[in-house]
């Protein structure tokens, strides 16, 4: 991470003020493009090393003493290779995971409305809400604020939402001020991001005397199951009805006629769930599209 002195000193330096070259612009030795990341703790066997050394000895033409190394090097190898067959254990070594799941959200559900008149109170709205969630929340929801940055042209955008997390489900609820109008709303989404774990190296282990395994985790998907998409059914109708009351009462202490539908607009479930007809999978391109259309960018 880069600190005050050195930002200072990039900037002097792209505005042409300063001519110390900064510490990113740097030439490196030309020797570093050919280093490669060596993996610590995996080698060779003392078998295999002294193996690989008898080959070796046994491939100089010095007549009939390269045909005793090669005849030792294949019995010292073969030893190797018995006693590797012969021992299934297997050292795992891994590098840990972040404390956070990777988020990888499936649109469900959502609903909007545009309530005339208190645009202004959008703050007041947004608090008054979140206590409301948080006071009548399940056991084991979570519910707090999120800050969202998203890019609109040559400007960048920072929004608050309410995030209300229940297990593998997650509901995003919107209050924005648009001039004097107030904009409600929230859309429910299944998490399906989890960390899979992949192979990085694998080899001998000297140290511990056995096979080993390096791994790591990389983000990937899974997909939810029935369970799961109840949860979310469940905790999205609790926010629509939270919302829909709170929308109400708004609307009662403004004195505030207006005829708002709380229809909730339904999403695709067998999408959710990984089903797919033919029909579908002809339209994959489409559905891909549509996908990316609705994608969140949090």
């Amino acid at each position: 991470m880069l600190g005050d002195a050195a930002i200072d000193q990039l900037v002097d330096y792209a505005a042409g003020t300063g001519n110390k070259r900064p510490p990113l612009f740097r030439w490196k030795p030309f020797t570093n493009l050919f280093r490669r990341n060596k993996i610590p703790n995996l080698g060779l066997s003392d078998l295999q090393k002294a193996g690989f050394g008898l080959l070796i000895f046994g491939s100089l033409p010095i007549g009939a003493i390269s045909i005793i190394f090669l005849v030792l090097s294949f019995l010292v190898l073969g030893v190797d290779g018995l006693i590797r067959l012969t021992d299934r254990r297997v050292l795992v070594m891994d590098c840990g995971r972040p404390a956070s799941v990777p988020r990888s959200l499936l649109f469900l559900d959502t609903w909007y409305a545009l309530v005339r008149g208190i645009g202004r109170e959008a703050v007041p709205c947004r608090e008054s809400l979140l206590e409301r969630l948080r006071s009548t929340c399940p056991e084991e929801a979570v519910i707090g604020l999120e800050t969202v940055d998203y890019r609109v042209l040559d400007d960048l955008i920072a929004r608050e939402q309410i995030v209300v997390r229940f297990r593998r489900a997650v509901v995003f609820c919107h209050v924005y001020g648009y001039g004097e109008d107030l904009y409600v709303g929230w859309d429910a989404h299944l998490d399906c991001g989890d960390w899979k774990e992949i192979d990085v190296s694998q080899g001998y282990s000297p140290v511990h005397g056995v096979k080993a395994r390096l791994t790591t985790v990389q983000s990937g998907i899974t997909l939810p199951t029935n369970y799961q998409l109840a949860d979310a059914n469940g905790v999205a109708e609790w926010v629509h009805r939270q919302i829909r009351e709170h929308v109400k009462l708004l609307m009662a202490e403004h004195a505030i006629d207006q005829e708002i539908d709380f229809t909730i607009i339904r999403g695709q479930r067998d999408d959710a769930l990984g089903r797919r007809s033919d029909s579908d999978s002809k339209n994959e391109s489409k559905t891909q599209s549509r996908r990316f259309r609705m994608r969140r960018i949090a």
